[in-house]
């Protein structure tokens, strides 16, 4: 699944081992592994901000995880725990004595399966994909949840066609905050994100088109300038398989709130990315 918007930096990734958005890495990069739009995701303009938040330090957190398998493999369970947000030591005693960060993850391939550290996203026809995930991180007060759909099916020898729709929630809630002067500022407010992608994949040239949108909402509205969405579209590239890979990206990205009183304005983004991926 792909990263989305504020929240999926946020969280980091834990060496994309749990769930998106999270430690544990869920379904993740249908169309684009590792995304054209590269670290933390599809929104690393607007995710950073929420990095530091959940304790993560680069999109990664430091802990424990572990995986497994039941049904013929088609049924993957992932859980872990890990430092998450650490509290510093204080008039009320020392620090990090506050609980560890939880995550885990269920996913269900119903054709095919996929056992290995990370997804592949695009397998370039070598196996029917169609899957589906879910997962849940938690720290204290904080909760984060989220689902997603994954297809990516073979197409004979032409190629593959691959779709992916994502839907995350975050809330910070009185886990993430800092007190100025008085006043609590939420540093993890209240959101939902959803992202959808589509693509095909070309066998002969190695190429694939793809589309992409998303959108972020804060129920809060206090962050209403922070809602936006982006879509657009672009090229992948697949020099050596998943392990060489030149993308190409065009999106647009629109306030969801007059520009005059948004926090970001109407803006086009545009991206060429290199990928070298070894595992």
């Amino acid at each position: 699944m792909r990263p989305t918007l504020a929240g999926a930096a946020a969280l980091g990734d834990v060496g994309r081992y749990v769930g998106h958005g999270t430690p544990l890495c869920h379904r993740g990069e249908a169309v684009e592994q590792d995304a054209p739009l590269g670290e933390p995701g599809a929104a690393g303009d607007v995710a950073g901000e929420s990095a530091a938040a959940l304790g993560s330090s680069g999109g990664r957190d430091v802990g424990f995880a572990f995986k497994g398998y039941l049904a013929g493999d088609h049924l993957e369970y992932r859980a872990g725990v890990f430092d998450g947000q650490r509290s510093t030591a204080g008039s009320a005693g020392a620090g990090s004595r506050n609980p560890p960060r939880f995550a885990s993850l269920l996913h269900w391939n119903s054709v095919d399966t996929e056992k290995g550290y990370t997804y592949a996203g695009v397998n370039r026809g070598a196996k029917k994909i169609l899957a589906v995930g879910g997962w849940a991180d938690a720290q204290g007060d904080y909760l984060g949840w989220g689902a997603d759909a994954n297809l990516d099916w073979p197409l004979g020898k032409v190629g593959s066609v691959n779709a992916e729709v994502d839907y995350t929630a975050f809330d910070g809630r009185r886990q993430f905050t800092s007190v100025a002067a008085g006043v609590v500022t939420p540093l993890l407010p209240k959101q939902d994100s959803i992202f959808a992608a589509a693509g095909f994949y070309h066998a002969a040239t190695k190429l694939q088109p793809f589309l992409r949108y998303e959108e972020l909402f804060f129920s809060d509205a206090a962050f209403e300038n922070r809602g936006q969405r982006r879509y657009g579209g672009g090229l992948n590239w697949y020099i050596a398989a998943n392990n060489l890979k030149l993308s190409a990206l065009y999106e647009r990205i629109e306030p969801k709130i007059p520009v005059a009183n948004a926090r970001i304005k109407d803006s086009n983004h545009f991206l060429v990315q290199l990928q070298v991926y070894y595992f």
